[in-house]
């Protein structure tokens, strides 16, 4: 589903970093534009299967294949 999160669902969404210094930062970026959100549901090991497309979040570290081995260069 492509949408805009709000304030109150980023906050919520990455609450585990709120004391770290980039928390701020990261909730401006993910609600100035548009995201797209999605519902994983399958056999046992669909979450995991996803979140190894997904990758690791330093680029530097995710297999080739991967979104963060595909595209970025740079943490932050």
């Amino acid at each position: 589903k492509k949408t805009v999160m709000t304030r109150e669902a980023a906050e919520e969404h990455y609450g585990e970093h709120r004391e770290r210094p980039f928390f701020g930062e990261m909730v401006d970026f993910i609600t100035s534009g548009p995201v797209v959100m999605m519902a994983v549901e399958g056999p046992d090991g669909a979450v995991a299967a996803l979140r190894t497309i997904i990758g690791t979040t330093n680029p530097l570290d995710s297999a080739p294949g991967t979104i963060p081995g595909a595209l970025p260069l740079e943490v932050g």
